[in-house]
């Protein structure tokens, strides 16, 4: 069940994937947040759309070999409706998504209050609310 714009707040949604299991790629990307927008019951087209903003952090040297480690992809849910937010009221979410082992289809898993606190120690600092970094505009496949 899809709901509209206005029965949806901004927020900013972090999703924690594994490197080893998403590949540094648009169409990883994309798969990663269609998943994530599903499991919430939104469809992937609200997103192309533009009705979010995605923020990447990329694969770093460090990850390398590392089959523990993770980056973050960053969503501004419906940032057009707000400017400049009051980060400390601007609800925040974040969320685990993996791979299944049989399929590799993607799971998303809600994570604790702890996740969250870490993580917004870089995102709220490090990505402007309501503009893209790293990757332009709607995440597209590359030819």
């Amino acid at each position: 069940m899809s709901t509209s714009a206005s029965d949806q707040p901004p927020k900013r949604v972090i999703l924690r994937l594994r490197c080893n299991e998403f590949e540094d790629r648009v169409e990883s990307y994309n798969e990663a947040i269609a998943a994530y927008l599903s499991s919430v019951g939104r469809k992937f087209s609200e997103y192309q759309e533009r009705r979010y903003v995605a923020h990447i952090q990329g694969h770093q040297d460090y990850q390398e070999g590392n089959p523990r480690a993770s980056f973050h992809i960053t969503l501004g849910i419906e940032a057009a409706m707000i400017r400049d937010p009051d980060w400390d009221k601007l609800p925040h979410e974040i969320y685990r998504i993996r791979r299944r082992k049989d399929d590799g289809t993607p799971v998303v898993t809600p994570l604790p209050a702890r996740y969250l606190d870490i993580a917004r120690s870089f995102t709220d600092r490090s990505y402007a609310w309501g503009e893209h970094r790293r990757m332009k505009e709607p995440l597209e496949a590359r030819p």
